[in-house]
């Protein structure tokens, strides 16, 4: 062998600058034999030792079948490459067709939760009004009968002291009752312009003087047309609720925050927020620095007659009727809450961007008498009764019947004489809104005023539309009732 590296040598230093390449030791000593070849070169098909002498055809062919050899070896090796590289790409590609699904799939999950947990509510809802508006037609016997008791009464009398203490009874019971029509979203009393921050303002001075002083309230009202369309006692019922559930929150003192501002609802955030639609809206939120609410219950938070106070601390029924009557205004609500941090409350309400003057308030009146003659039409004998009493107490001639039918057929004798239909909206056989149209089919210039345990919903709307004269909410007292027919026959 030449001086310097020798062949076994020179290889093994090519190899580490090309570890594919093949070689041909060409070679008429033996020096190695091949377990030294093996050891210091290691097995492999790219080693070829030709021993001299060899012919030269032999050597071509060796030649050739080394290139053919190297030619395929390198198509292997680069159709190896685009594979794992499509292997590489198509593995990316499945983790994220996996994180898509699973991210889809967990979507869905709560879509499905949201899905059933709005069919509760909605079936609690629906069973919840019909309970109510029984209820309202009960009361309106008792508050109807203790109103008439009272004017009856002479001062000081016991009889004067029971009518009022049944009066007071009768009228919490009704407030309970408005809950529950107002968790079912069973309609608005009033559809009018509200200004929130009038509402707010209101609230917070109610609590400023009746909460404890560990308590601050603070105001961060940026909404420069806090003007929404609806019923105003409801939607401070719900400012109220919401506020009292935060003082509640709050046993060793914290903060209130009160804060409103205009948003824009894109069609992505609905995406993310089924149970809402595009549009501007004012966003009403009630924040509070107190304990929290669990994470395993605040999916139920909205549950009429859930609550995670203690014992006789609380109804269930404050969030449940908000929730209510915040669907009712076209409006969603959502919770947010840390353990040890508090919680927030956030109310999403339709803009309606009219400025209105502030409400002063209702007036309170004394019965107001009249006369001439009127029909009542009610499916329920309590009511019928106290109607009847209360309307002739204040000096009209009254008839009763119990559905749309027999009214239809009394007014058709009678209508002449008849100066007022009182007509109830729930009724068998025909109900209100049929009865009235029958009514207008016999005489276009028939007065009607609507009375329902109901509140003024959608359907109780278009027969006020339809040209009823007014609504009378049950349960009503005699003053109340007194007000509704005399404005209905144009005398209020």
């Amino acid at each position: 062998m030449p001086p310097g590296w020798d062949g076994v040598e020179t290889t093994a230093r090519i190899w580490e600058v090309d570890p594919g390449l093949q070689v041909v030791i060409c070679t008429a000593y033996s020096d190695y034999d091949w377990v030294d070849l093996a050891n210091k070169l290691g097995r492999t098909d790219r080693l070829l030792i030709l021993k001299k002498p060899f012919d030269s055809i032999e050597a071509r062919q060796m030649a050739c079948a080394l290139t053919e050899k190297w030619k395929l070896a390198r198509q292997a090796s680069w159709k190896l490459e685009k594979l794992e590289g499509m292997v590489r790409e198509r593995t990316v590609e499945l983790r994220r067709e996996i994180a898509e699904h699973k991210q889809a799939e967990e979507e869905k999950s709560k879509l499905e939760e949201r899905l059933r947990q709005g069919q509760k509510m909605e079936a609690i809802g629906t069973l919840a009004s019909g309970i109510a508006h029984d209820f309202n037609n009960l009361l309106t016997g008792i508050l109807g009968y203790s109103s008439m008791l009272k004017l009856l009464a002479q001062p000081g009398d016991d009889v004067l002291e029971a009518a009022e203490a049944i009066g007071r009874a009768a009228t919490r019971a009704a407030e309970f009752t408005k809950q529950i029509l107002g968790f079912a979203r069973r309609g608005k009393l009033q559809n009018t312009p509200v200004d929130v921050h009038h509402v707010i303002g209101d609230v917070a001075g109610i609590l400023g003087r009746t909460i404890d002083k560990k308590i601050g309230i603070a105001l961060s009202l940026h909404a420069e047309s806090p003007v929404v369309t609806g019923d105003p006692s409801q939607l401070q019922q719900v400012v109220m609720n919401l506020a009292v559930n935060a003082r509640d929150a709050m046993p060793t003192g914290g903060e209130i925050i009160f804060a409103t501002e205009a948003v824009d609802l894109d069609e992505e955030y609905c995406r993310d927020h089924p149970h809402a639609s595009p549009g501007r809206y004012l966003l009403v939120s009630v924040t509070d620095t107190g304990t929290g609410i669990p994470e395993e219950v605040r999916h139920r938070v909205f549950e009429p007659f859930f609550t995670t106070k203690g014992p006789g601390e609380g109804t269930g029924m404050g969030l449940a009727m908000a929730y209510g009557i915040v669907k009712n205004h076209d409006g969603f609500i959502e919770v947010y809450s840390e353990v040890g941090r508090g919680t927030t409350v956030k109310v999403y309400l339709p803009l309606c961007g009219e400025a209105i003057a502030r409400d002063e308030g209702p007036r309170l009146a004394a019965p107001i008498p009249g006369g001439g003659r009127i029909l009542v039409v009610d499916d329920e004998e309590v009511v019928r009764e106290v109607v009847e009493r209360m309307l002739g107490c204040l000096g009209y001639e009254v008839a009763c019947v119990h559905n749309g039918r027999e009214a239809a057929d009394h007014y058709g004798k009678h209508g002449p004489d008849i100066d007022l239909v009182i007509l109830d909206m729930t009724m068998p056989v025909m109900d209100g809104g049929e009865c009235f149209r029958a009514l207008k089919g016999l005489d276009p210039e028939v007065k009607a005023l609507l009375s329902t345990g109901h509140a003024l919903n959608g359907t109780a709307q278009r027969l006020l539309d339809e040209g009823m004269l007014g609504f009378v909410q049950k349960p009503y007292v005699l003053a109340q009732l007194s007000e509704a027919v005399a404005r209905a026959l144009g005398r209020g």
